[in-house]
């Protein structure tokens, strides 16, 4: 297979131009004899890929498969666009036409006379007379598809934290209406929790830098609870030692 070859030679999803036209020259077929000098127009073609994707060909899209047809019209399929075509069986054609699927020797031969007769008229070369379209399609490889369901998941927890956030929040600074000082360094947390979710959902922090505040944030509230706690019986018993005295 020739796709398999240069993914074996490339060991990477895209290239330069210049090196998958080097490797392509090389390639042999039945049909096809190497090594060959690509036509201008092929290599033009390629450059003009090369263009779309930041220098590089990408070897996974419909263009490059439309060029590797090009370069091996036997051998290479043409990619048609998604819907644009209805493949059909010999008996699905035959109901919806009328016409039988099959053809002669002799009809086929004529077929094929026709065509090279109307391209050595226009004096164009074979391949100049094959169709390109220029419609892309990318295949989504499982590491690209996994980045995305992770973007998708770091923006859905990013928003159900943020939630969480406010209304927890809300509900602490209600009850805490006595306590200003407690009640200032829990809106303070919750607003810097709620700046690095955000930054963490842009891609600027990783996990790490996300976690770490909310584990110290909660510890320290913890703490200053239980020493809160902790001073409340101490004030009572000194207050009760001056009423005694």
């Amino acid at each position: 297979d020739l796709m398999a070859q240069l993914e074996h030679k490339l060991a990477s999803p895209s290239a330069p131009p210049k090196l998958i036209a080097e490797l392509v020259s090389g390639f042999a077929t039945a049909t096809i004899a190497a090594p060959r000098e690509l036509p201008t127009g092929l290599v033009q073609r390629l450059e003009e890929l090369s263009l779309l994707h930041g220098g590089e060909v990408h070897l996974h899209g419909r263009l490059f498969s439309q060029w590797m047809h090009h370069a091996f019209p036997r051998e290479c399929p043409y990619p048609h666009a998604a819907g644009t075509t209805n493949p059909q069986t010999a008996e699905e054609w035959l109901e919806r036409t009328g016409q039988s699927a099959m053809a002669s020797t002799e009809e086929m031969q004529k077929i094929v006379q026709d065509s090279c007769s109307a391209g050595e008229a226009e004096g164009l070369g074979f391949v100049s007379e094959l169709p390109w379209s220029h419609d892309e399609e990318l295949l989504v490889t499982g590491q690209e598809a996994t980045q995305v369901r992770r973007s998708s998941w770091n923006s859905v927890l990013c928003i159900v934290f943020i939630s969480v956030i406010v209304v927890g929040g809300l509900l602490v600074d209600r009850r805490l209406t006595e306590k200003r000082e407690l009640q200032r360094k829990c809106r303070l947390f919750s607003l810097l929790t709620s700046v690095v979710i955000v930054l963490q959902g842009m891609g600027m922090l990783d996990y790490s830098a996300l976690m770490l505040p909310l584990v110290f944030g909660v510890i320290y509230i913890f703490l200053h609870q239980r020493a809160t706690a902790a001073a409340r019986p101490s004030a009572a018993c000194g207050k009760a030692e001056k009423c005694l005295a």
